[in-house]
């Protein structure tokens, strides 16, 4: 057998060449996989189980979450609880991120992030306060829409997004979370709204009465990043 000294000059470039288009098939395999949804350990779908985050993700439509977005925990893979406590690294969401988290009932949960660690969160006849400031709204042209109308409020690192809110006639009763008390949220956890404010059921209630409470960073699964049209 000839070594490579002795191969034809046109035989060596040809292994070579051979070498490098494996190298980089498998490097775009690798790559392909690491995105696939489901398949991947990148990105998961989920489906909107109601309408609490409506107008952002309508009911039924299919989301596709980022289980990196902060790190890993041992919610990460559904199908191999990964042995840490906590978050690795320990990445914290940031305001006005769109999340899928495990709710206390043990389900899969979609909800805007609004208070962080050590934030104070009320709502007053449904303005947003945040750390004792108002958070800036404004009335959306699409003004009513089946008895809601649409608001775009602009937190304080400067995101905006819209939510709806439920037009109140004259002597009608507000919704019962319209108007909370002040809420404290602890270390490590975060307060979670729905976009569809009269109709969720997130950190404004506790577990025990129908809500979620405050929602630990580490049952955070994801960043929603794409939300799918059909």
């Amino acid at each position: 057998m000839r070594d490579a000294e002795t191969l034809d000059p046109s035989d060596v470039a040809d292994r070579r060449l051979f070498r490098c288009v494996i190298t980089v098939g498998i490097l775009l395999f690798l790559a392909i996989w690491a995105v696939v949804p489901n398949i991947g350990p990148t990105f998961r779908s989920f489906y909107s189980a109601s309408a609490s985050m409506e107008p952002t993700i309508e009911y039924r439509q299919t989301v596709y979450a980022n289980r990196l977005a902060y790190g890993l925990s041992r919610h990460s893979y559904e199908w191999f609880p990964l042995p840490i406590s906590g978050r690795w690294p320990n990445l914290e969401p940031i305001r006005g991120d769109v999340i899928v988290f495990i709710a206390p009932n043990g389900s899969d949960h979609l909800a805007r992030v609004i208070g962080l660690s050590g934030d104070h969160v009320k709502l007053d006849h449904d303005k947003l306060w945040i750390n004792g400031e108002p958070v800036s709204r404004v009335l959306t042209p699409s003004v009513v829409y089946s008895g809601r109308q649409i608001i775009r409020e602009h937190l304080p690192e400067g995101r905006s997004f819209t939510h709806y809110e439920t037009v109140i006639g004259f002597g009608e009763t507000p919704p019962p979370l319209a108007t909370t008390s002040t809420f404290v949220v602890p270390a490590h956890h975060i307060f979670v709204m729905g976009d569809n404010r009269d109709n969720a059921a997130d950190s404004r209630l506790a577990p025990e009465k129908g809500g979620v409470g405050f929602v630990p960073v580490e049952n955070i699964i994801g960043r929603i990043e794409f939300v799918y049209d059909r």
